[in-house]
């Protein structure tokens, strides 16, 4: 059983959003970007019907980068 696990987080100014992930499977990442998306619907003003944004994993640094194409606008979210 492998006890190592890492948390993606959202890491806008004054946002304590994140994510645990036990591993890094096809699974546990849909779940993650399934819920970074409700965050960002509820917090950063991701509107329910722009199914256009996407996100993109730098797993490098942990990151989660929402890019809504309709408005150009780019929200950067890494870990701390």
């Amino acid at each position: 059983m492998n006890s190592m696990s890492f948390v993606i987080r959202c890491a806008t100014p004054n946002c304590d959003w994140g994510k645990n992930m036990p591993e890094l499977s096809e699974e546990q990442l849909d779940l993650c970007y399934s819920e970074f998306r409700k965050h960002c619907i509820q917090i950063h003003c991701l509107q329910d019907w722009d199914t256009d944004a996407q996100m993109r994993l730098d797993m490098v640094n942990w990151t989660l980068t929402l890019i809504r194409h309709r408005s150009r606008l780019v929200l950067r979210h890494r870990a701390p």
